[in-house]
């Protein structure tokens, strides 16, 4: 939280990802690596503002189509417009689309 506790920072924390959240994904991904606090902060960050970004993009995509509800079709869609092409096997992974792995 920020110096001085104020309003701005209370919503700031509430477009976070939660913090107990964030280190049990990192605990999960790297169980044997230590990650200093700055760099835990840093990956908070980045992965808020790729969460904003890729909402946005969803949305504007979903308001083009005439539609009311962001749909996974638009996160795949923002994902490839956003040159993130790599990372949409891993989105359609966890929507149980594209086996984990190929045989």
């Amino acid at each position: 939280m920020a110096e001085g506790g104020g309003l701005a920072s209370k919503e700031e924390d509430e477009l976070n990802i939660p913090r107990a959240a964030l280190n049990k994904m990192i605990k999960e991904l790297v169980p044997n690596i230590r990650i200093a606090n700055d760099a835990r902060e840093l990956i908070l960050n980045c992965c808020t503002e790729f969460i904003h970004l890729l909402s946005s993009e969803a949305n504007e995509i979903c308001n083009k189509q005439q539609k009311k509800t962001i749909s996974p079709e638009h996160i795949l869609a923002g994902i490839h417009r956003r040159d993130c092409i790599h990372k949409t096997r891993g989105a359609k992974m966890a929507l149980g689309r594209e086996p984990y792995f190929r045989i």
